[in-house]
């Protein structure tokens, strides 16, 4: 079974080569900065339900903090969230219906700038987040030998988030979280008109200070 396009496997390797430069140099410039790879679990919501209705297994996220004060941190993050499904269905659009062998898949890619607040301790134990940026979202849609449809759109992002963490190794932390991607309806996407392709994610990562 395919579980992505071949443009989602470009992006995710992509991904995978960019995160890692970026934590090697932001660590050798400043030793209080903390890199955290993590990944996600996400289940769709609104329109990303309507479009691919199944959970997406491959999300990948890294952040970038630094210490603020006050228990507060503040950085950067990267994220790829891929929604992939296909199955011989019925799907109603505005201007009519489609049945047949289907493939669909939306993948998501973010920037945002992110803050941390820990309740109890500076680094450690539960805390409260937020990011926000954009989202650049790459739909595409293929009914049969037809070929497939491309749409595009870039949303202004925000996404609360929940978390905990706790020491696993000299240096290394162990982060679960839940966050709430909630993108400003944007774009002109298949069936015409403006998303917001929201989606609810659990992450689980490694934080290395």
């Amino acid at each position: 079974m395919t579980w992505m396009t071949p443009h989602t496997w470009r992006a995710v390797l992509a991904a995978a080569a960019i995160a890692p430069a970026c934590a090697a140099r932001m660590h050798a410039q400043d030793p209080e900065f903390t890199s955290i790879g993590a990944y996600a679990i996400s289940i769709p919501l609104g329109d990303t339900h309507r479009y691919v209705g199944v959970p997406s297994w491959m999300g990948v996220t890294w952040d970038g903090l630094w210490p603020l004060r006050n228990r507060t941190w503040a950085g950067i993050e990267l994220g790829l969230n891929d929604f992939f499904d296909q199955d011989n269905r019925t799907t109603n659009f505005p201007s009519g219906s489609a049945t047949g062998f289907q493939v669909r898949d939306l993948l998501v890619m973010s920037v945002m700038g992110t803050g941390r607040w820990f309740a109890l301790k500076s680094s450690h134990g539960p805390y409260l987040g937020l990011g926000v940026g954009g989202s650049y979202v790459s739909q595409f849609y293929q009914l049969g030998p037809i070929s497939p449809f491309n749409r595009t759109g870039v949303h202004l992002t925000a996404a609360p988030e929940v978390g905990y963490v706790a020491p696993f190794l000299t240096d290394i932390d162990a982060v679960v979280s839940i966050r709430l991607a909630t993108p400003v309806s944007a774009g002109d996407y298949l069936g015409g008109g403006r998303r917001s392709f929201r989606f609810m994610m659990l992450s689980f990562g490694l934080a290395e200070r």
